[in-house]
């Protein structure tokens, strides 16, 4: 794999990933309505961006502009239908035209990249997050205590305000001796 130089360091602590669960495929497509429109599964999973994920993790906040530019000028050559790859790896893309870093719908900001694994004609959609430590912590509270639970119920005000408070609190814990 290709090494991506950041001013002679790498402020890389670790890359993680997974792919989805039948489960959570299957509660995506329900939620998301992507069967809509489509007449064959592979449709519906064409739809999907992120069946494969996988997160970059930086120590802080400010490395994740860091270690995005890197990968914008990694990968700086563009293809006939606009996504970027580099001539050493030509057979993975990456749609590079959102605006960084993306506004989730819980407010909070995250680099997230659209990539494509092609070759041989099979098209494989895959997600790359970048989080520092505070944000992969928070966005692993969040999802475990909001996103997969069907209990919270969003007009909750103490649940939501223990979540700022983790927030808040956990990135000062991330700051202190710094």
């Amino acid at each position: 794999m290709p090494r991506i130089e950041f001013d002679g360091h790498i402020p890389i602590i670790g890359i993680n990933h997974r792919i989805k669960s039948p489960e959570s495929l299957k509660e995506k497509i329900i939620r998301k309505k992507l069967y809509q429109g489509s007449t064959t599964p592979k449709q519906v999973l064409d739809k999907m961006l992120d069946i494969i994920g996988i997160m970059i993790e930086c120590e802080f906040m400010s490395d994740e502009m860091k270690l995005f530019s890197g990968i914008i000028e990694h990968f700086y050559a563009k293809n006939e239908e606009g996504l970027f790859y580099n001539p050493d790896t030509p057979y993975i893309f990456m749609n590079l035209s959102m605006t960084q870093p993306v506004k989730q719908k819980n407010g909070n900001e995250i680099y997230k990249l659209e990539c494509f694994y092609i070759r041989n004609e099979i098209k494989l959609n895959f997600e790359v997050q970048i989080k520092s430590l505070v944000n992969s912590f928070w966005c692993e509270v969040e999802h475990n205590l909001v996103y997969k639970n069907n209990h919270y119920i969003p007009s909750d005000d103490y649940i939501q305000e223990m979540l700022s408070a983790v927030r808040i609190n956990g990135s000062s814990l991330f700051w202190v001796g710094r």
